[in-house]
This record gives structure tokens, sequence and C-alpha cells, in this order.
């Protein structure tokens, strides 16, 4: 963040716990950092809900700096929705997203899953997690909307006597995404694997790594 400079800070999730824990996280925060962010709003909203509803409860001046956008991006591109991002976008605003990514998560499917008595296609190593494909076959001239199943144990869908409820997600072609993102004026800055991306600033943001892992007891 900018020194000097009075900050707001928007959550928006459709998970409680989450924005409470940001909640916790903030009040927790060094004085000096925590007095930056002047204002903090919370927000709950459905997974389906229409952006229309989130934006009509900003200043209609409000527009944002910086968006962060983890594991969510992925939803766009059940109805190509690539503009609802810029519209409250500053002019110099930067857009962080982590996604899937949909070549790894395909090429894994491809070679491992096997199939369930539904004829779907279902990749699971352990209890915490499942892929679940109902096809593999993904015509290129429709990059959108490639939907697949996905749990993770805590996080994502739920257990009901045993057996897994998934929630759909969709892959994020990333051609696709670029060349709509071209047709906004967004320019793609980085595009890393996470794996990537570890390896590339490890030593640059060690800092940052020691706060978010808690170092192993000697108990």
């Amino acid at each position: 963040m900018e020194q000097g400079r009075d900050w707001t800070w928007f959550g928006i999730d459709i998970s409680g716990k989450s924005l409470k824990e940001a909640e916790r996280r903030h009040k927790t925060q060094q004085e000096d950092k925590k007095k930056q962010i002047q204002k903090i709003y919370l927000m709950e909203t459905k997974a389906d809900s229409d952006s229309t509803l989130f934006r009509s409860r900003l200043p209609q001046d409000l527009y944002f700096d910086f968006v962060s956008m983890q594991f969510m991006a992925n939803l766009l591109f059940l109805l190509n929705k690539l503009l609802k991002i810029c519209l409250k976008l500053s002019n110099q605003g930067i857009v962080l997203m982590t996604i899937t990514d949909a070549n790894v998560l395909v090429r894994k499917m491809r070679e491992f899953t096997i199939k369930d008595y539904e004829g779907n296609y279902v990749y699971s190593k352990n209890q915490y997690f499942s892929l679940k494909f109902k096809n593999l076959q993904f015509p290129k001239n429709k990059p959108f909307g490639y939907q697949y199943y996905f749990y993770l144990e805590d996080s994502v869908g739920f257990k009901e006597d045993n057996q897994i409820k998934y929630l759909p997600e969709y892959l994020t072609e990333l051609q696709a995404f670029e060349q709509k993102a071209k047709e906004y004026n967004l320019e793609i800055i980085e595009n890393l694997n996470f794996i990537e991306f570890f390896e590339k600033y490890k030593q640059k943001h060690s800092n940052l790594l020691k706060i978010m892992v808690k170092p192993p007891s000697d108990d």
C-alpha cells in the first residue's frame, strides 16, 4: 500500500465465516497498517446472485484500484461476463486472479480418472477432495461454460450420508480469456502456474510465507 494514503476495503464472499476471518485479521494488524484502512465493508452473498445487486450497494463514484478474485474468476466463464470486472475498475487498476490451471486439470483427468456408475469421469486420490467431469471433450469454438464438479473437505461442497455433494466449477480457457480481456482494455501482465509463481517469488517474499506457515513444533 502507498504510505500516507487512506484506503477502503470491501470483502464479498459467499461464506460468512471467511468474512469474519477477514475482519479478525484486520483487527490484529499492526496499528500503522490498520490506520491506513479507514473503512472495511463486509458483504455476504450467494454464488448465483445478480451482480447488479452488488453494484447498487456501492457509491456511484467509487472505483477500485485493486481487485482480488481468489478462485472466483472461473465463474465468469459460465456466461462470458468478463465485462463485470472493469465496470468499477479505476484507470491503471489491477486485478489479481487465482484460477485453476485448466491444462493441468484436464491432463490429470484424462490420465488418472475412473468412471462411476453414472458414466462420469471421477478423479479422487484421497478422502479430502474429488473432481468429476461428465465428459472430457471440449469444442475449441465454445470456450465458455466448461463445467465440472469439485469437492474439497470443509471448503467446497459437503458430504451427506457419506456421499459427496459436489459444487459446479468452470474451466478457464486462457486464450479466450486473454482475447476477451483485450476487448475491455485489460492487459494480462503476468500468467504463472502456482509452482512457477512460487519458484519465482519465494525469495523476494519469504517474509509472507513465514507469516502464513507456522513452523513445526519441537514437541
